[in-house]
């Protein structure tokens, strides 16, 4: 048994968004086989979950400290002005090191959940740290500036992609191990970072599901679901294409599907595109979507940018709702077009998929087979666990 310090960019509970569910999981397996500290910044006036983390999870220590910076043109010149990446200074309140600086000093192990609080860890500790990455976050900002329309966004997402490429090398090329997926280890190596201490991990959600029946086509209708945290920008921005651009032509060739958003606090502009189209309900945040994946026909993954595996999509695939998606929605999962799900080269272009699985039973029947089995041979929280183990044996022994 060992000491362990998990540092996080928020509380990893309740573990209600993709982040947080792979944290809470990694948090629960460690607390189950070492002593184990968390140190965290807390948003949003999440320190309110803190008794109810520590009912959930026997932690020996847990210091946190509040941060509210909000993402704008004002942080981003004064991230560039302290030499951090924009989440960095976001994620950056000076009491919250010097507080766990015993606990940094004294553990066998520290595992750093996220990149931007790689900053909280003092160099002469990094040897004994374990850099979990939820995402190569540099491709997010890179493919941002691609698509961009605008001049100064261009600039400022391509400014800000090679800033976060370099802390990204700095950091895995500094410490004993680094967790990332595969996609995302690639797109790190291209960004600088060498290969010697990755190791391999999967961004997944609720396994369990896989123990629950098949989902049958006579138990659901012409629904088409999404599900995602909608203060995420990529989410935004696809879901607002998907509703302007797809759900259109969706409706002309099924008049009486509909499409059901599940997500807290969706954006204005957001809700300005939904009022102007017909059949689409907003019905906030989805506490457990099992209603939905069991009624929906389809669920769907717009994407034009991001980066790291999707949990929506995983979550889905594990279910066996049929997933329609883009390209960047299936990163580090070895799934194939039509046989475990349906890829579109745009979102404009996932209209004729999702037509297809409103009405084609076979093809329907097919993908959700094919989908729970991919999940079970190589998706599950065993096989995340022993790499996660393998990782941390790296810097205790």
């Amino acid at each position: 048994m060992a000491n362990i310090v998990v540092v996080c960019p928020d509380l990893p509970y309740p573990p209600n968004s993709g982040g947080n569910v792979k944290s809470y999981f990694l948090m629960e397996h460690l607390c189950a086989n070492h002593d184990v500290a968390l140190v965290s910044v807390t948003k949003g006036g999440n320190e309110k979950h803190i008794p109810a983390m520590r009912e959930a999870l026997p932690l020996t220590a847990v210091i946190t400290e509040p941060v509210n910076k909000p993402r704008s043109m004002m942080n981003f010149a004064r991230s560039i002005l302290g030499r951090q990446t924009l989440n960095e200074f976001r994620t950056w309140t000076p009491a919250l090191g010097p507080r766990a600086e015993a606990l940094f000093g004294s553990a066998d192990a520290i595992v750093v959940d996220h990149l931007e609080v790689m900053q909280y860890v003092p160099k002469q500790h990094w040897l004994k740290t374990v850099f979990h990455t939820h995402n190569a976050e540099h491709v997010l900002w890179q493919r941002k500036s691609e698509i961009s329309t605008s001049l100064p966004e261009k600039l400022g997402a391509g400014l800000e992609a090679k800033r976060i490429a370099r802390k990204e090398a700095e950091y895995c090329n500094g410490v004993a191990a680094t967790l990332a997926a595969p996609a995302d280890q690639t797109a790190l190596e291209t960004g600088g970072a060498t290969s010697a201490s990755f190791f391999r991990t999967y961004h997944l959600g609720d396994d369990s599901k896989l123990d629950l029946p098949d989902v049958q086509w006579t138990d659901t209708d012409a629904m088409v679901f999404y599900m995602g945290t909608l203060s995420w920008e990529p989410n935004i921005d696809g879901l607002e294409r998907f509703v302007t651009e797809t759900w259109p032509a969706v409706l002309a060739a099924n008049p009486t599907a509909r499409f059901v958003i599940g997500g807290a606090n969706p954006p204005p502009s957001l809700m300005e595109k939904v009022g102007q189209t017909a059949n689409i309900d907003v019905v906030g945040f989805v506490d457990d979507p099992e209603e939905y994946f069991t009624r929906a026909r389809v669920v769907v993954a717009p994407l034009r940018f991001g980066s790291g595996m999707k949990l929506k999509v995983l979550e889905a695939l594990t279910r066996g709702t049929p997933v329609v998606t883009t390209p960047i929605g299936v990163e580090s999962i070895d799934a194939v077009d039509r046989l475990h799900l349906m890829v579109s080269p745009t979102i404009a272009d996932m209209a004729p998929a999702v037509t297809e699985l409103l009405t084609d039973e076979s093809l329907w029947t097919s993908l959700r087979d094919n989908s729970r089995t991919l999940v079970r041979n190589r998706y599950t929280w065993d096989v995340v666990r022993a790499d996660f183990d393998r990782a941390l044996a790296a810097v205790t022994g």
